[in-house]
């Protein structure tokens, strides 16, 4: 799925519901983050997969290690941000809670979700060339999942949103 907003849905419904296992922001930028690689491709016409060495899982884990570390540095705006959407958690997450979010959203949801629709990658590089997940869901299937997911996501949110407000308070 290079470059389209399906891996997002799993993401944001993920850590919606479970906000107190998952860091909502870094979920989002983690699982983001990982298609930089085929629009580089696809920017600078390089020479080189759209799905190469950060759509395995140990590129990801790569990727999801500096997402951590940038995102713990800037938590205090990240939390202003967070908080227009009234979605800034009560208690500042761990270090260990963003580079939980940041792996999960980069090894499971980018690219194990990519890894059934895209044969150019190798998910299990170095140990393993080729992708062996490739077809082993249909692709529909995966579509349908990830937008599940952002429905999900929207419905917890809205949900979020009106307890927030309270009965008979109206929009801010």
């Amino acid at each position: 799925m290079p470059l389209t907003p399906f891996h997002f849905g799993p993401a944001a419904g993920t850590g919606l519901a479970f906000q107190k296992i998952f860091d909502l922001p870094t979920l989002i930028v983690a699982v983001g983050i990982i298609d930089l690689e085929p629009l580089a491709v696809l920017l600078f016409g390089l020479n080189y997969p759209y799905h190469g060495f950060f759509h395995s899982f140990l590129g990801a884990a790569i990727a999801a290690v500096a997402v951590a570390l940038v995102m713990w540095k800037i938590r205090k705006e990240v939390d202003w941000v967070m908080a227009i959407f009234r979605l800034k958690p009560e208690v500042l997450p761990s270090f260990s809670k963003i580079l939980f979010s940041a792996v999960a959203g980069a090894d499971i949801f980018h690219v194990l979700v990519d890894a059934p629709t895209h044969i150019d990658m190798s998910p299990f590089w170095p140990f393993v060339n080729g992708n062996p997940l490739y077809e082993t869901v249909p692709e529909i299937w995966v579509y349908a999942f990830c937008t599940g997911m952002l429905v999900i996501a929207a419905v917890l949110y809205i949900k979020k949103d009106l307890l927030l407000r309270g009965p008979g308070n109206p929009l801010p």
